[in-house]
């Protein structure tokens, strides 16, 4: 499924060729622009794209005027209003504006559309009635806009202009003798009556889009310019008239592709979540028996077969990773987690999982990590693995002879300390036109790579995004037969007292799990999962571990059996017939509660949804931990021990 902004640019030929109309990302650099755009600016589309919109910078507003506009579209709202921009050539030209945020899942905004008309014409008769009562005629006369001039008291008509009388059907005699209220619809005339209060009161301008009535009848949308002013030294009103009924057209078919492109982004994010869910769920049937097996008496050709069903299960895990990372990315729903950790000890973890790989290749894996750069950092530990398992991995596979190196150093961009990895091997490389199709959907260098060495191709993307959401760079250097050496940074930032959670020796699991014997043969478990074959598997554990453990299929169940005798964990699955475990566990820990001097009981939630959201939801109703399918034999055994001390 195309992303928002292919769908949003393919249908943007429905808007009329005469608007001016453009994109942004959400930093305000130009991602699209139409011809009109480019022929007002003076710019080609060339020199427009990725270039931030503060080329178009007049001088002529306040920065107040942009602080309020940004601060309007970044809360996701329209924003509509008067701008003057400078044109290549130096020249000013006014637009009125609409910029419509397009909003991501998240509901916070992702891009921003705009659609101009051109106003230059009225701000030089604005310019000119300041100026000159001579010019102000003969442009009253001239202009191709509507002006009226209205007598503030009786709100009749003083003035009109030729452009006037063409917009709504009447002679110019016939509009003098008409009132306000009479060129607008019925339900228009409490709006008039306070616009005329304002404009009492001394109301200087202001800009409305209002339904105008011709004089056969015709609703048309005209955008209205008032201006206080003095004739004959009555008190009056100036009013510019533009249609704008193909702008207002315009607009609301940008807002209704905007809410299909929101819907279009929600479902393919709700199907790719549904759809991991549903493989997670058998896939823990397939690796989770697999490694059971593995850990019988078989045959040498038995082990063979079953490390290959292993390995191929794992890929197949990847590869849904990946594009649930994918989508989480496109729906503004990945976040970054700052946490505290020791870079040095992630880095040797890191290679040290994919030394086997590259033992099995006779490649050797190299560590440089000088004494006098700091070991504790604070970033996002789970994604600075990610990307490094991303890049050594990549390294190991595209590497028939020689060696991977892994290098740290510190730079300074700007003003702003760096840490900067490098990942160098002395693989088959590649050259400018394969590193031009790097960090792109669906691609490898070439499709004879990706015939020879497999993949997706994500793994790159996703690596690119979450270097930038940490705000930091990636990028590559190569050249064909020499090897490459891929590189990403992030921001070097002191560990603070307020960062707490230190990840420096991985997780307590892993460490839980190292420590002392434990007494299994003394725990009662309480199982609750509704798909046999995930039933069949965690019976297979507890067999394992020699624990007594009681099973049930739904959140009814689990409650009756927790009413019925004490456990000392409950391994809850999520998503049941009848109840599910969110709201067993809200139960169950409200049956703790009535209980006097009763203890909590740890919850651990055994969940096929790999969303974070979902993984939030388990420990806000009460859950303790998270294990997310297909779940390994080691990970379920170290979880428990973790929850049980």
């Amino acid at each position: 499924m195309e992303n928002r902004t292919d769908y949003l640019q393919a249908n943007l030929s429905a808007i009329d060729e005469h608007a001016i109309v453009a994109e942004t990302d959400v930093q305000g650099r130009i991602t699209y622009a139409n011809a009109k755009f480019c022929e007002i600016s003076g710019y080609s589309l060339d020199e427009l794209l990725g270039c931030n919109h503060r080329i178009l910078n007049s001088g002529t507003h306040p920065k107040e005027f942009f602080v309020e506009m940004w601060d309007t579209i970044s809360r996701g709202t329209v924003w509509s209003g008067e701008i003057c921009n400078r044109s290549k050539d130096g020249s000013l030209y006014w637009v009125q504006s609409t910029i419509v945020p397009i909003l991501g899942a998240n509901r916070k905004p992702q891009r921003y559309l705009a659609v101009r008309t051109d106003i230059t014409a009225r701000k030089q008769l604005e310019l000119a009635l300041r100026q000159s009562e001579t010019d102000h005629r003969l442009l009253f006369q001239n202009n191709t806009q509507g002006i009226l001039i209205v007598d503030i008291e009786r709100q009749v008509f003083f003035s009109v202009n030729p452009a006037l009388c063409r917009m709504f059907g009447y002679s110019e005699s016939e509009m003098l003798k008409l009132h306000l209220s009479e060129i607008h619809p019925a339900d228009y005339r409490d709006w008039i009556r306070e616009d005329f209060k304002a404009h009492a009161r001394g109301l200087k301008s202001q800009s409305t889009m209002v339904p105008c009535i011709t004089k056969d009848g015709v609703v048309f949308y005209s955008d209205i310019f008032s201006t206080n002013t003095s004739v004959q030294g009555r008190p009056c009103l100036v009013g510019f008239f533009t249609d704008v009924t193909l702008r207002k057209q315009h607009e609301e078919e940008l807002l209704s592709m905007k809410e299909r492109a929101e819907s279009a982004n929600r479902a393919k994010s709700e199907f790719l979540a549904t759809m991991s869910h549903e493989i997670r769920t058998p896939m823990n049937g397939v690796l989770g028996f697999t490694d059971l097996l593995l850990q019988t008496p078989l045959t040498e050709q038995q082990q063979g077969f079953l490390s290959a069903i292993k390995n191929s299960g794992e890929s197949l895990l990847i590869i849904i990773n990946d594009i649930l990372d994918l989508s989480k990315i496109e729906a503004g729903k990945l976040t970054i987690d700052r946490t505290q950790f020791n870079l040095r000890d992630k880095l040797e973890k890191v290679t040290d999982s994919l030394a086997p790989k590259a033992d099995s290749k006779g490649i050797q894996i190299i560590v440089d990590y000088p004494e006098h750069i700091a070991n504790k950092v604070v970033a996002d530990s789970n994604r600075i693995q990610q990307v490094l398992i991303n890049l050594v991995g990549n390294a190991i596979k595209f590497t028939e002879r020689g060696a991977v190196t892994v290098r740290v150093t510190e730079q300074i961009y700007g003003d702003r300390p760096f840490f900067r990895i490098e990942v160098k091997d002395t693989g088959i490389g590649l050259s400018h036109e394969q590193q031009s199709r790097l960090f792109q959907k669906f691609t490898q260098a070439d499709s004879s790579t990706t015939r020879r060495f497999g993949g997706t191709g994500l793994g790159l993307v996703i690596s690119k995004n979450l270097v930038e959401l940490m705000g930091g760079q990636i990028g590559v250097e190569s050249e064909p037969g020499r090897g490459s050496t891929f590189w990403f940074t992030f921001p070097r930032e002191r560990p603070v007292a307020d960062v707490v959670h230190d990840v420096a020796n991985d997780s307590v699991r892993d460490a839980v799990h190292d420590s002392k014997p434990f007494q299994w043969e003394h725990l009662r478990i309480l199982v609750v999962e509704d798909n046999e074959v995930n039933q069949l598997f965690v019976k297979a554990v507890m067999g394992k571990l020699a624990c007594k453990a009681d099973y049930t299929r739904n959140g009814l169940e689990a409650i009756d059996a927790f009413k019925s005798k004490p456990y000392n964990a409950i391994l809850m699955d999520c998503h049941m017939p009848e109840m599910d475990g969110f709201d067993a566990t809200v139960q169950i820990r409200q049956l703790e509660k009535e209980q006097p001097h009763g203890k909590r009981t740890p919850i651990i939630a055994l969940t096929a949804s790999a969303m974070k959201e979902d993984h939030d939801r388990c420990l806000t109703v009460g859950m303790d931990d998270v294990l997310t399918k297909p779940i390994k034999v080691k990970e379920l055994e170290a979880v428990i021990r973790a929850a049980l001390r």
